[in-house]
């Protein structure tokens, strides 16, 4: 992305390939990740309202959706 955006004291890019080639790999991972999980937190935000609604009117089902959700991967991975 930062090669496309252009700069405005030099012509082309704001990143040129030879300043690329020393960032360390692990760094671009993370900073992907970072958008990755960001976007997946913007589908998970209809996972909450379904619960925050769930929750208000059937408590007691919403409550044990949550402990099961939390209690199976454990049992799951355990076993």
């Amino acid at each position: 992305m930062l090669f496309l955006i252009p700069s405005r004291q030099e012509e082309g890019g704001l990143m040129d390939w030879e300043a690329a080639e020393g960032i360390p790999r692990g760094i671009i991972l993370l900073f992907g990740g970072g958008f990755a999980l960001a976007r997946a937190g913007l589908a998970l935000n209809f996972i909450g309202v379904f619960i925050v609604t769930l929750a208000t009117y059937y408590l007691g089902v919403a409550v044990f959706g949550i402990i099961e959700l939390s209690v199976f991967p454990d049992w799951a991975t355990s076993h």
